[in-house]
């Protein structure tokens, strides 16, 4: 039984896809075996948890049934498998069903009728028990479903990575659908669960260097800044494309905003990773400059792999004094871009909940709306960030459109194809026209201004690609040029001030590159590597081994990794790694937990450059004593968890990262433990200045020097306020003889604010001090000399209770 509903499965979807017989398709003879064990396994597990024979048939062979049809509709909609991990998109599936329903009506009728079908054949079969099994039984059949089911829902860690049996499960593992033709629908959407993202062979900072360093790429100079820094303006323009490149003959002309923009001084086209749908994919792209080649096919990286601060482009442009907001006119919870946005460092994030009443064009709020909102965000922040999602040219083109001004195909294509281009093209001439406003409107803008448009996909026209293939645009297959086509859209940069010629051909991680470089800003290493590999292979085939070896290297590193590359970006400072600490945060849920006591650390501070515990790669190392650890304890420095090596008696060793010691600053401290969920407070690390004035002694400049008779407090307790000022401040006192004009006072090589008095004395003010010893320098500002130094020692705080 098991083996014809293996064949039935297979029958259908060759047939529906390529038209196709089980006998002439690629599935070999024994890939349809295994298809065949895993049906009878996956029947057998029902068994054992049911007890009764035919409806455990029922519910597995009903529910493998209901997958091809999904997989089906998938395919003939976006030309990708239904991958089990689709259905955490419950929600945005949900949503879209009217729209499916509409375009494929037969689909519906049939899956309603399986549905039907299974619940009958549930009601009669628990009535005419076929085979109630004993209890010795349902274990063997749980045991013989274990034994099939878990090696291959677990393959990538059982079997040897490049032996034979795991080079040929990985043949094509990310190819798509050739995956599913080749390894069996049932086979491979199991196999596609134990997709994991193997870690690169040798992953440390110097291979984050070396591959930085190989590309070309400076590592810790800054480069300059512009004086001015420009409003920034980046839109996604939902499905925006030229169809009158196909063989037709519209009424009149759908984009002629788009066309006179695509004239522009910085314009061309782009390759984006998806047609049809998945918009996410390609904003990911441009946001970050790293590629969703990288991540396993079928799964959106926002949803699956993002869980934690990025450097993107609106952190990088945050650090810079940006205020990034998004705008969107659809639900924040779609794609999960609430969560996802604020890890990429925007600050807002406006959706459809956040206008009131907008006008519609169609089912979707008008980008007329959209563009205003637009407006209205640059007007109220300077220099402003404003990532922009359209909508209203979204599909599927078979609904109420904008009746006003449609566009009509005159020659060229007939039938239900004619109306799905028609109103696509209407849907599209509305697009166009909010852009011209947005451009019109941005022309006469008071301040220095760049506006990046870009599609994010080809539109979906009808199912199984029938406008594309009927206008000869894309061919069934598609050959390789054809599906170069289907993955390209327009893109331009505008600016209200001269730009310099460029025309474009760029992957969709490369035009942030492009836009940071008509805005006249620098540009961070993840978006220069990116900005690298598509000048040296324009596209994906021709990327040489070693730079494809380094390019997964950092998407490693920024995404799953440990972040090596913002720590030597010279551009990434204090903003970034206060983004970062959200981190710590989002990856732990605190609440309740019982709190890692940190006994001691070094070190507490250091001069810019100075060598603490010197490492074989030429790096410092730092360490942390703390109790109530695990074995999985890890060091947090500034937000960011550094690569732990834990030791006896909760000793944490971690490199410091390079950016720590590049300038004066203070940074935080802090130990998390993932196992127990818990963290420690924050302590400080202070760097400071390496340069102390030299002592007037050393000079013999002066024969009376200043000197310190008294000071106090000489001991405080651990972030407790002392001596304390009307302003919350605490204050040091210190009685000279022979006092100078005037005294400066250095806390730990930074200056304090200060005053002197009559008699000799001077006061200085700081907040609490964490615990350690503290140096305090007095200096002559007159000569800039110190002619006193004294340590302060800040005793730990007890423990409460």
């Amino acid at each position: 039984m098991s083996a014809l509903a293996v064949a039935a499965y297979q029958s259908v979807i060759f047939a529906v896809l390529d038209g196709l017989p089980i006998w002439n398709a690629e599935l070999g003879p024994g890939y349809f075996a295994v298809n065949v064990a895993v049906v009878l396994a996956l029947s057998a597990f029902g068994h054992s948890l049911i007890g009764r024979w035919l409806p455990a048939q029922v519910l597995v062979h009903g529910g493998i049934t209901i997958l091809v049809l999904a997989h089906l509709g998938k395919m003939l909609t976006l030309n990708r498998p239904l991958y089990l991990t689709d259905l955490t998109s419950a929600a945005q599936v949900v949503s879209l069903l009217p729209v499916l329903v509409r375009t494929f009506p037969g689909l519906f009728a049939a899956l309603a009728v399986l549905v039907l079908g299974i619940v009958l054949g549930l009601v009669l079969a628990f009535r005419h028990p076929v085979w109630k099994a004993r209890s010795r039984q349902r274990l063997l059949a749980g045991a013989f479903a274990t034994l099939v089911i878990g090696p291959l829902v677990a393959w990538t860690h059982l079997v040897p990575r490049g032996s034979n049996l795991d080079t040929a499960l990985r043949a094509e593992l990310w190819g798509g659908r050739d995956y599913f033709v080749h390894k069996g629908f049932v086979l491979a959407s199991l196999l596609q669960l134990s997709l994991r993202i193997p870690s690169p062979k040798a992953y440390d900072l110097a291979s984050v260097e070396a591959a930085l360093r190989r590309a070309g790429l400076a590592l810790g100079t800054e480069p300059g800044r512009p004086e001015t820094l420009p409003d920034i303006v980046l839109y996604l323009a939902e499905a925006v494309w030229d169809p009158t490149v196909l063989p037709v003959r519209f009424d009149r002309d759908p984009a002629p905003n788009l066309r006179r923009l695509l004239a522009g001084p910085v314009a061309g086209d782009m390759r984006v990773p998806v047609f049809g749908g998945l918009t996410p994919q390609t904003e990911f792209e441009v946001l970050t400059g790293l590629s969703t080649d990288y991540f396993p096919m079928g799964t959106v990286v926002y949803q699956r792999y993002l869980h934690r601060p990025v450097p993107a482009l609106p952190a990088y442009l945050r650090q810079l004094g940006y205020h990034p907001a998004a705008v969107h006119t659809n639900h924040g919870w779609f794609w999960d871009r609430a969560r996802v946005y604020p890890l990429l460092g925007f600050e807002r994030f406006i959706t459809l909940d956040d206008f009131d009443r907008p006008p519609r064009a169609g089912a979707f709020v008008s980008d007329i709306a959209l563009v205003d909102r637009v407006i209205s965000e640059c007007e109220a922040a300077s220099p402003c960030l404003v990532f922009a999602i359209s909508m209203a040219s979204h599909g599927p083109y078979d609904r109420a459109l904008p009746a006003d001004q449609p566009v009509n195909v005159v020659s060229g294509l007939g039938g239900a194809p004619k109306a799905a281009l028609e109103g696509y093209a209407t849907a599209l001439a509305h697009a166009d026209l909010a852009l011209g406003r947005l451009i019109d409107r941005l022309g006469r803008w008071p301040r220095p201004i760049v506006v990046a448009v870009f599609g994010d996909h080809l539109p979906l026209l009808g199912p199984g690609f029938k406008v594309y293939r009927e206008t000869g645009f894309r061919a069934k297959p598609p050959t390789s040029e054809e599906q170069e086509r289907m993955h390209t859209t327009p893109v331009f940069v505008w600016s209200n001030r001269p730009l310099p010629t460029e025309r474009l051909h760029c992957r969709a991680s490369a035009f942030g590159a492009h836009l940071l470089r008509a805005a006249g800003l620098p540009l961070p290493l993840a978006f220069a590597f990116a900005d690298h590999v598509d000048t040296v292979a324009p596209t994906p085939a021709t990327v040489p081994g070693q730079l494809q070896a380094d390019w997964w290297l950092l998407h490693h590193d920024l995404v799953l990794g440990s972040q090596y590359l913002a720590s030597l970006d010279p551009l990434l400072g204090t903003a970034w790694r206060q983004l970062a600490r959200l981190r710590a945060d989002h990856e732990l849920d605190l609440a309740g937990r019982p709190t890692i006591e940190i006994t001691d650390f070094a070190p507490r501070t250091l001069s810019v450059g100075e060598e603490h515990l010197p490492q074989p790669d030429g790096s410092s190392a730092m360490w942390v004593r703390s109790r109530s650890t695990s074995g999985q304890a890890q060091i947090v420095l500034d937000g960011v968890r550094l690569p732990t090596q834990v030791g006896p008696d909760g000793l944490l060793t971690a490199k410091i990262p390079p950016r720590v010691l590049r300038s004066a600053g203070r940074h935080s401290v802090a130990v998390v433990d993932p196992v127990t969920r818990s963290r420690s407070a924050e302590r400080e690390l202070l760097v400071v200045d390496p340069v102390l004035p030299p002592t007037a002694e050393a000079t013999g400049l002066s024969s009376v020097t200043p000197s310190l008779a008294e000071w106090g407090p000489t001991c405080v307790d651990e972030d407790v306020p002392f001596n304390q000022q009307p302003d919350g401040s605490s204050a040091f006192w210190f009685r000279l003889e022979n006092p100078p004009a005037s005294v400066a006072v250095h806390l730990d090589g930074v200056r304090i604010p200060s005053a002197t008095g009559a008699g000799g004395l001077v006061s200085a003010t700081t907040r609490p001090l964490a615990s350690g010893r503290h140096r305090l320098s007095l200096i002559d500002t007159a000569t800039g000399l110190a002619f006193a130094e004294v340590w302060l020692e800040v005793r730990q705080r007890p423990p409460v209770g």
